[in-house]
């Protein structure tokens, strides 16, 4: 190795037979007065500079340099010295340069408006890839502190400093590597260029800023025409930009630790189709068209994945892609949708074991995936899909709204409500639903039903909605409530509340079982579909069922569907008529208590009891009153061309009775029927029974036939 130990020089020195030159610590190279290099080293060798002496030269001479070495690929420097330079070292065939502690490299030309910037860097290595290891100071007044044409990797340690006008580390044509524990620091331009891709580590001690107002950014990193990753654990800093990466780039990756900040004046980061990872600190700026995290690029693949601890300052634009709710602790998440904290983003996915709190009043999304425990504060609106895999639970006052298609697979509880507006949601048999409310609106919105499941709060149903019943009961015990809604599939709903009802078709193949109260009002209840499936009104040992008002129940194009009355059928409101046209089968009690209750089913048998201070009439079909049946009703009718009432036992009757004409009135062979208030004869009466009148007026008009 040759060693310089001369204290002063003028002259540069050229690197010619050894490959190796040290130069002292009291050693003083100066070629400011010229523009030549200070130390040189041309082609045919490998040149290795070990300097801990002072090499100053020409500092506004664009190109001149205090190392230049055009040897090989492997040419290295190792500074424990001064360099002071227009520029301070150029590898042009790429190499090594180690900057220890204490050791400065300065370039000194003045920024020349973006021009000539690897020209007047600290350090600028071409032609190969470089390697630069710095735990002292690097500058340059006007080019980059470090450039590497052909790409390679920095190491910024903790105490080194790298400060550049245009940038403070810049890697050209191939990718790069920056890990910088110590501080990146760029007066006019970025912290950080990448032009062909690469990979950015700020570690907990590193500091990376961009300072001014002019250049492209200023970014603290920017990442051109490739995409790159940017791991943060420190502190990156730019007056325009956190990050920047080309609109056109996909797989751009942004991981912000805890503990970390990327800050921005207009963006915190600004991205193409990328992920962005988040558990420490985003800001932007504070204008209505800033963001802390902005995905320029419109793409379902955007990811921003949140963490517990996150912070964001400023809105975060998702452009089509997931918000994703991590794991790491209980987190707080908020406004999501339209104009709020979160915009733009097509799907919230919450990860399995992670725990979340969602507030604000307003927050929709298009699809949710819910693989951990998700607590709604607030309201949150799902319009395309989502898929409940995980405790989700609805606070006093909150709302659950689902109007695309859902599937609900684990416990969703709560004292807020759950509205089903649209679509299809599917109650899955691992499901549990426990909510103060659960409602089914809307003429294209269906629920589901697989498995048996119960609901003791409040349910309603309406607006043309269909309940799909495909599995196992669906038993409600609260207050219920049917308008405009219609039961299909194969299952049971059964009502053990106090509910109303003012329109509902029950179809398919189903079975509306109530053993509770249900009022029916405002509306009709139709028994079957246009299927021509039999489906069954059934009303339990229990069950009440009242009409309150004039409306009836309809049958659909099944005669085989029908009332099963085991209970109370009443009619409590209402001085006109309530049509019943699908066939009953009463074993119970059969109560008009004011106005009419008119049965015109194909077939209809009665066996408990028939009372009240109204009317009942049979209008049509076939209707059979069995022996033992008690009739206290005020009056009983039969009327109609179509209309059969039979009397198959012994009855006795003494309120107001008549037959129309038209109408046949049958007593069955062994029976009696018995007259004994106001009674009016006007159509057959016919049978291998008896009709006998014990008391009140009976009369026989003329249009009667009585064979008997």
């Amino acid at each position: 190795m040759a060693e310089l130990t001369t204290n002063s020089t003028t002259t540069y020195v050229l690197l010619s037979t050894d490959p190796s030159l040290k130069v002292d610590a009291n050693v003083t190279i100066d070629t400011s007065s010229s523009t030549s290099n200070d130390i040189d080293g041309y082609s045919g060798a490998t040149w290795s500079v070990l300097n801990y002496g002072a090499l100053t030269a020409n500092s506004t001479n664009v190109n001149t340099w205090a190392i230049y070495l055009d040897g090989s690929a492997t040419d290295s420097v190792d500074n424990y010295g001064q360099i002071s330079a227009a520029g301070g070292v150029d590898l042009l065939l790429g190499g090594s340069v180690t900057n220890e502690a204490g050791a400065t490299i300065a370039a000194k030309a003045a920024y020349q408006n973006g021009s000539y910037s690897s020209s007047i860097s600290g350090v600028h290595v071409a032609g190969g890839a470089g390697t630069v290891k710095n735990s002292g100071t690097i500058t340059s007044a006007g080019g980059y502190g470090v450039g590497l044409d052909n790409g390679g990797s920095v190491t910024n340690y903790k105490g080194g400093s790298i400060t550049g006008a245009e940038d403070g580390v810049f890697f050209y044509a191939s990718a790069g590597h920056l890990d910088n524990a110590g501080q990146v620091t760029a007066t006019v331009d970025d912290g950080v260029g990448f032009f062909a891709g690469g990979t950015l580590l700020n570690e907990a001690t590193g500091v990376i800023s961009a300072q001014s107002t002019t250049g492209f950014g200023p970014a603290a990193v920017y990442f051109a025409n490739i995409a790159g990753t940017l791991t943060n654990y420190g502190s990156m800093i730019g007056t325009n930009y956190g990050a920047y990466f080309d609109a056109s780039e996909t797989g751009c990756v942004v991981d912000n630790y805890a503990g970390a900040l990327l800050q921005g004046g207009v963006d915190g980061v600004y991205s193409g189709v990328g992920t962005v990872l988040n558990a420490g600190t985003i800001t932007g700026g504070s204008s209505s068209s800033s963001y802390s995290v902005d995905f320029v690029t419109a793409s379902a693949s955007n990811l921003l994945i949140v963490d517990p601890g996150a912070v964001f300052n400023g809105a975060a634009y998702g452009n089509g892609g997931t918000l994703e709710l991590a794991t790491g602790g209980a987190g707080t998440i908020g406004n999501i949708g339209g104009s709020g904290s979160f915009q733009a983003f097509t799907t919230l996915q919450v990860d399995a074991g992670a725990t979340w709190t969602l507030g604000g009043s307003a927050n929709t999304i298009a699809n949710l995936n819910d693989n951990g425990a998700l607590a709604v504060t607030g309201s949150l609106s799902v319009t395309a899909a989502a898929s409940l895999n995980a405790a989700v639970s609805i606070s006093s006052g909150a709302t659950l709204s689902l109007s695309g298609t859902a599937a609900l697979s684990a416990k969703v509880v709560g004292a807020g409500s759950v509205a089903i507006t649209g679509g299809t949601t599917s109650i899955n048999p691992s499901a549990v639903v426990s909510v103060a409310s659960l409602s089914v609106t809307g003429a294209s919105t269906t629920l589901a039903i697989g498995t048996g499941i119960g609901f003791g709060h409040t349910f309603s149903a309406g607006g043309g909605a269909t309940i799909n019943l495909l599995g196992g009961p669906l038993t409600l015990a609260g207050a219920n409530s049917f308008s405009g809604a219609t039961l299909t599939g194969t299952g049971t709903l059964v009502d053990a509340g106090a509910s109303s009802v003012s329109g509902l078709t029950i179809g398919g193949t189903t079975t509306f079982w109530n053993i509770g109260t249900l009022t029916q009002s405002g509306g009709t209840v139709t028994v079957g579909d246009a299927s021509g499936n039999a489906a069954i009104l059934l009303n339990g040992v229990a069950g009440t069922y009242d009409i309150a008002d004039d409306s009836g129940i309809a049958q659909g194009t099944s005669s085989a569907s029908l009332i099963a009355n085991y209970g109370l059928f009443e009619k409590t409101g209402g001085t006109g008529t309530s049509k019943v046209a699908a066939g009953i089968n009463s074993v119970g009690t059969v109560m008009a208590a004011t106005g009419t209750i008119a049965f015109s089913g194909t077939a209809n048998s009665f066996s408990g009891t028939i009372g009240g201070a109204g009317a009942v009439s049979f209008t049509g079909g076939w209707s059979r009153i069995a022996g033992g049946t008690t009739v206290g009703v005020a009056s009983l009718t039969a009327t109609g061309a179509s209309t059969t009432l039979s009397i198959a036992g012994d009855l006795s009757y003494a309120g107001n009775f008549s037959d129309a004409s038209g109408a046949t009135l049958s007593i069955s062979s062994g029976a009696t029927l018995s007259l004994s208030g106001t009674a009016a004869l006007s159509a057959k009466v016919v049978g291998a029974g008896s009709v006998a009148i014990t008391g009140g007026t009976t009369s026989i008009n003329p249009s009667a036939v009585v064979s008997v």
